[in-house]
């Protein structure tokens, strides 16, 4: 995956599982403070193929779906809570400030460097989606929420940007005047070019950053040169591509968006998306990626 976004002149790869697995028996957290020491080398490896690759990394430390990677909720199953007590309960939010504090103290155990103090993690994000409405996603985080742990990601990491998850719900929370986050972010499934102007708008209103942390792998030639030409959306990540396993069957994740590099059919969107993001770093378009 590194290769293949060093091909792509890709800078930044968004991980889920880099920053959080959870509510599983092989997670990184599988249910309550006690962490899983197995689940971190796949982490350390991922961080040390950064390193080799020159490509950073986004890590969302919790999901607000019903995946494979878990999601907040399991931080309320042990005290037989609902999930949307994940913004309020004392304990909850103590747990989840626990789980922050002893993964950015983690030391890589290829590295040797303190996940806090690596250079190739570029942006801490509060979660994915977190404030996106749907099954089993019935609430967003409160402005509390996000000033409490943006600041307690900056009071044990000093050199990172902390990234506000919320996604579709950016700006009802007094997102766009809390201190302690850095960058904003919004998803885009469709060509929604008044939302991404409005919130890129919003966020340079207070002289910060949108990325757009997700958008449509096959999105049109319009999107993307819309994506481009706004001054401060800042970075663009697409969504999504996978890799093929030991015996060279696809990953798969079934949901309409995904990518295979080297595969025939993904090569069209692989290239259009290689040169839009060649053309957002100012260099020569390409012919093929292959």
């Amino acid at each position: 995956m590194f290769q293949v976004a060093e091909k792509m002149s890709a800078t930044a790869i968004r991980s889920h599982t880099v920053g959080h697995s959870s509510g599983h028996t092989n997670s990184l957290r599988p249910l309550d403070r006690e962490l899983n020491e197995k689940a971190w080398p796949s982490i350390d490896t991922a961080l040390a193929m950064a390193r080799k690759y020159d490509v950073r990394l986004i890590v969302p430390l919790t999901d607000n779906w019903f995946l494979y990677n878990g999601n907040y909720g399991n931080y309320c199953t042990p005290y037989g809570l609902p999930k949307n007590s994940f913004w309020t309960d004392r304990r909850v939010v103590d747990d989840f400030k626990d789980y922050i504090t002893r993964y950015l103290n983690h030391v890589n155990t290829q590295t040797r460097v303190a996940l806090k103090d690596d250079p190739y993690i570029f942006l801490i994000e509060t979660g994915n989606e977190l404030g996106n409405s749907g099954k089993n996603a019935d609430s967003i985080p409160p402005e509390s929420w996000i000033r409490e742990i943006s600041s307690h990601i900056k009071s044990v990491d000093s050199n990172h940007l902390v990234l506000d998850g919320c996604d579709a719900s950016l700006g009802q929370s007094n997102n766009f005047h809390i201190d302690s986050v850095d960058v904003y972010s919004r998803h885009f499934y469709s060509d929604d070019i008044d939302s991404l102007n409005a919130s890129a708008t919003e966020a340079g209103k207070v002289g910060k950053p949108l990325i757009v942390g997700e958008f449509d792998s096959g999105a049109s030639e319009s999107w993307l040169a819309a994506m481009e030409s706004n001054p401060n959306v800042k970075g663009t990540l697409f969504w999504h591509m996978y890799g093929h396993d030991d015996n060279g069957n696809r990953i798969r994740h079934n949901d309409g968006y995904t990518l295979y590099y080297k595969e025939e059919s993904s090569q069209p969107a692989l290239l259009r998306l290689a040169n839009h993001a060649r053309r957002i770093r100012n260099l020569p378009l390409l012919d093929s990626l292959l």
